[in-house]
């Protein structure tokens, strides 16, 4: 009895939602005003499958799902806090998470055998998943379709972006952490560039040779830095940081 009651509620709660929830995928899955680094991203992943010869286009669309919609947007849904200024009240993150697991379904290629014991939050949006499915596949497509976005456009882009977020990031504390992954994986990034042409054709290999080579060097190896640079926002341990700003 206590089950169907529940059931019975989470129903009328669903259809109360369900509106808002199909506005929020249909505007996360609007291909209009798609940000250039999307268009670029996606181009790219195209152009990977080519160049591997890899003809199934459902992992091409899993790239992408994976790129986007399941890193960022479920982790935004999940978490409105990282966004804006407020709480997440335990009971409103089950119902965020239903939401979240709906996207992260929508943009699944493989269809689940849905049975009566399975998770509630599956069976609420069966019959909605191929509406959602379908603007999934129209976002990857039309997106495909627009022209595509040359280096030289997709750098001035970036440029414009940074240069319209001035002063808001600690750029050296940002370096650092790069730094940090880059040290880590070093040996498979620099075989990746000598095999690729592109980055031949740039001199990457060598230039980042360079860059690992004065990281190592005496000048950035100290990191007793001052506390006072904590004040300025940046990581004390920053090798990173110019000896002039200490």
């Amino acid at each position: 009895m206590v089950t169907e009651i529940y059931l019975t509620r989470l129903l009328m709660m669903k259809g109360t939602l369900a509106k808002f929830i199909t506005d929020l995928l249909e505007s996360i899955f609007s291909s209009r005003n798609v940000p250039p680094c999307i268009k670029y991203m996606f181009d790219f992943m195209d152009e990977q499958a080519r160049e591997h010869a890899i003809n199934d286009p459902e992992v091409v669309h899993a790239w992408k799902s994976n790129a986007l919609p399941l890193r960022f947007w479920v982790n935004l849904i999940k978490n409105p806090h990282f966004l804006f200024d407020i709480q997440k009240p335990t009971k409103v993150e089950g119902c965020l998470s239903v939401v979240a697991q709906t996207l992260m379904d929508a943009c699944s290629t493989q269809d689940h055998q849905l049975t009566k014991d399975s998770p509630s939050s599956k069976l609420l949006f069966a019959k909605d998943m191929y509406q959602y499915r379908d603007l999934v596949d129209s976002y990857y497509t039309e997106i495909a379709m627009t022209a595509p976005i040359d280096d030289a456009t997709m750098g001035a882009a970036l440029s414009a972006e940074s240069r319209h977020h001035n002063g808001e990031f600690h750029v050296f504390s940002a370096l650092n952490e790069l730094y940090k992954y880059l040290d880590q994986y070093k040996e498979s990034i620099i075989d990746a560039l000598e095999s690729n042409e592109h980055a031949q054709a740039s001199r990457l290999p060598g230039r980042l040779q360079d860059l690992l080579a004065l990281m190592e060097s005496d000048y950035y190896r100290a990191t007793d830095y001052e506390s006072s640079t904590i004040g300025l926002g940046y990581n004390s341990n920053s090798r990173l940081m110019p000896r002039d700003r200490l």
